[in-house]
């Protein structure tokens, strides 16, 4: 038997193709900590402040104190602390992991494409064709290279949709399917990739179900999702715990239409170094290139149109299923912008977030259906016994993989381009001022130093808005990282700082007083070896009540209730799924965990927010949000101004002040539309001056 026969085989060529194909991240092999660039700062100090916890203290990343003056790490909107790939990251740290990560998961998703396009009924060789398309386009090198993490999840996308589609012979399959759709899940965001995921099955499910007068494809993926839902309740119930508290920001405008789609499917110019808006000649907002390029090339398109005219009805869902994300794309470029703002605040609003990638769902189904199309080709070949044509079809699937190589490949070069800074690890933690840049790699050498980036509107999170109230050294007002309201000092004995954990000891005194730490309150913090064990909000900091007789260890932890929550529901569907799968109960007991799953899930990002207005604690955090706001304001800061007044409004919708100040701003940048809403909220507070206009 042939080497190429062998079942591994497919296997090992495209974890070699993957290896050569991201080679320019190896590049200096000699200086692992090369620093990335834009996005890939913050979530590369992101990553470190996950691996820092679990490495050098033992603790499982739910908090961190280097994020923005202190914010939950794990829930967060981008953690990919649950994630398996994760390990690798605590193996070889962070920067050297993640050059490692994005092979593996290149890998991971080449082979899932192959075996899916194996699936659907492509040939040995027609089956390299799309994953070649796909994952050597420039969409995934873009991702890496920009530092776009979470998009690696793009890898698990075929597995998923692949055990699905076993699942429609073997309904046992479908709980595959949704491990993978939790995968994405926890590798960081749910949108675009996992978002994605559920919409296109949606649209194939449906496709099929009416093409074929079966229920069974639906049946199946609402089984799906109610199995994710399960699975993915310790990442969903803390992450909407988190979205809940905090403030949602502006939408991303993006520049779309014919000329960038064309340009980014069929243009050989795919680096980001590349000024596109001067090349073309098109709007600055082109520069960002990482959202729109995706080249694949004009060759393959000739397999399409083969598929198009040959393939029958088996394969029609999948078809459409590609146009139905053209569609939403050309729908996005048609719309006015006026009818873009409403829909924007509609429930369906991520199909108008960046809509640039909804050509990577269209480009799936086309690389599949490419791959169709060049099986196709080569059986009639085979069968007419055309080896000319077998020979051509050959070379054309070897020029398309180099093609793609010497196009797509060279962007990662640009991926960890900037020289590492000096790092000077501090013995202990300090939260220090840092100013945003994109200069050589600022935040990731923050972290590393044992300090915290300690700046206002700091959103790790896109669109998730997080105001730093800690005090950094050198301000006016620091007093350190732990200390007491009245000023005393002979009452600190020592102070332990862990993540999760502060510890400090005390000594009795002769007057109540305040215990601070310098770091955001949050509700889920606990305290224990004091007289009164409540953690209180102290100018948005983390306090507590110490009594004149209160001595020792106080011991303050976070205590994450959510991932509590979360975890239990997830180990109860864990646990049906191993033990109860045969038996009646199992559908019902499913059920039950993803109604309580989605109820936790609304309860804290719906509910949450309206409950934590009426709080003391958000109440005086509200208070420095204004401060703030009206300081920025003042010094013509429109921008921050906004959302410091947005989030301070959001926690005290009675203050006219308030409204008054955000209606001035809305009216000096525009917003006339915002700006007759909060004259609505003033005249609904101050009825008898309804109308007035100050």
């Amino acid at each position: 038997m042939r080497i190429s026969d062998t079942k591994w085989f497919p296997a090992l060529l495209l974890f070699l193709a993957a290896l050569i194909f991201c080679w320019p991240l190896f590049v200096h092999p000699f200086n692992w900590h090369t620093a990335g660039r834009h996005d890939a700062d913050e979530f590369l100090a992101f990553m470190e402040t996950e691996r820092q916890p679990i490495v050098e203290y033992g603790q499982f990343p739910f908090w961190t104190p280097a994020i923005g003056g202190g914010q939950e790490a794990a829930a967060a909107v981008f953690s990919s602390a649950l994630s398996p790939f994760f390990t690798v990251i605590l193996l070889f740290g962070v920067i050297p992991g993640i050059k490692v990560v994005a092979v593996l998961f290149l890998f991971f998703g080449l082979w899932g494409m192959y075996l899916l396009a194996r699936h659907l009924g492509c040939s040995r060789l027609a089956a390299y064709l799309p994953p070649v398309l796909f994952f050597f386009s420039s969409i995934y090198a873009l991702q890496v290279t920009e530092g776009v993490y979470y998009n690696l999840a793009l890898a698990a996308l075929p597995w998923a949709i692949l055990f699905y589609l076993r699942s429609l012979q073997d309904e046992r399959h479908i709980v595959v399917s949704a491990l993978f759709a939790t995968l994405i899940l926890f590798n960081g965001a749910p949108y675009p990739v996992f978002f994605y995921l559920f919409l296109f099955l949606l649209i194939y499910a449906s496709l099929c179900a009416a093409s074929g007068r079966s229920w069974q494809p639906l049946r199946l993926f609402f089984f799906l999702a109610l199995l994710t839902v399960v699975f993915a309740a310790v990442r969903m119930i803390p992450m909407a715990d988190f979205a809940g508290k905090h403030p949602i920001l502006s939408r991303t405008q993006q520049y779309n239409g014919p000329a960038v789609l064309l340009r980014a499917l069929f243009s050989r110019q795919q680096l980001l170094s590349v000024p596109r808006s001067e090349l073309w000649g098109l709007p600055r907002e082109v520069n960002f290139w990482e959202l729109h390029g995706a080249y694949v090339g004009i060759v393959p398109f000739v397999f399409y149109v083969m598929a198009l005219r040959r393939l029958g009805r088996r394969h029609a869902a999948l078809v459409r299923t590609g146009w139905a994300f053209l569609a939403l794309y050309a729908l996005n470029v048609l719309l006015p912008p006026a009818l873009k703002v409403f829909l924007d605040r509609m429930p369906l609003r991520l199909l108008f977030i960046n809509p640039s990638r909804l050509v990577w769902m269209f480009l799936f189904s086309f690389s599949l259906t490419a791959g169709l199309g060049f099986g196709i080709m080569e059986e009639g070949a085979r069968k007419n016994r055309r080896r000319l044509l077998r020979g051509v079809l050959w070379a054309a699937l070897g020029l398309i993989a180099l093609d793609l190589f010497l196009v797509n490949s060279p962007i990662l070069g640009e991926a960890f381009e900037r020289a590492p800074r000096e790092i000077e690890r501090r013995p202990v933690f300090v939260q220090t001022r840092v100013e945003e840049s994109f200069e050589r790699s600022l935040k990731y050498g923050v972290v590393r130093e044992n300090r915290g980036l300690c700046v206002d509107n700091y959103a790790f999170s896109k669109g998730v808005l997080l105001f730093c109230h800690a005090v950094p050294l050198g301000a006016d007002r620091y007093r350190g990282e732990v200390y007491l309201e009245s000023g005393q000092t002979d009452r600190l004995r020592g102070v332990t700082l862990t993540p999760n954990v502060v510890t400090v000891e005390l000594a009795a005194g002769d007057r109540d007083d305040l215990l601070v730490i310098n770091q955001n309150y949050d509700a889920g913090w606990r305290v224990r070896g004091l007289k009164e064990n409540k953690v209180i909000c102290s100018q948005g900091l983390i306090a507590a009540r110490v009594a004149p007789e209160d001595s020792g260890a106080a011991t303050f932890f976070f205590f994450p209730v959510a991932f509590i929550a979360g975890g239990a529901i997830s180990l109860a569907g864990a646990g049906a799924v191993l033990f109860l799968r045969k038996r009646r109960a199992f559908v019902p007991l499913l059920g039950l965990l993803a109604a309580a799953s989605l109820v936790t899930y609304i309860t804290l990002s719906v509910l949450g927010p309206a409950a934590r207005r009426a709080s003391p604690e958000t109440c005086a955090a509200a208070r420095h949000d204004a401060i703030q706001g009206a300081w920025a304001h003042k010094k013509g800061d429109l921008f921050l101004g906004t959302m410091y007044l947005e989030s301070a409004t959001a926690a005290l919708p009675n203050s006219v002040s308030l409204h008054r100040m955000l209606r001035e701003i809305y009216l000096k940048t525009g917003r006339t539309e915002s700006a007759r809403r909060q004259q609505q909220a003033i005249d609904s507070l101050l009825p008898e001056k309804a109308g007035e206009r100050p």
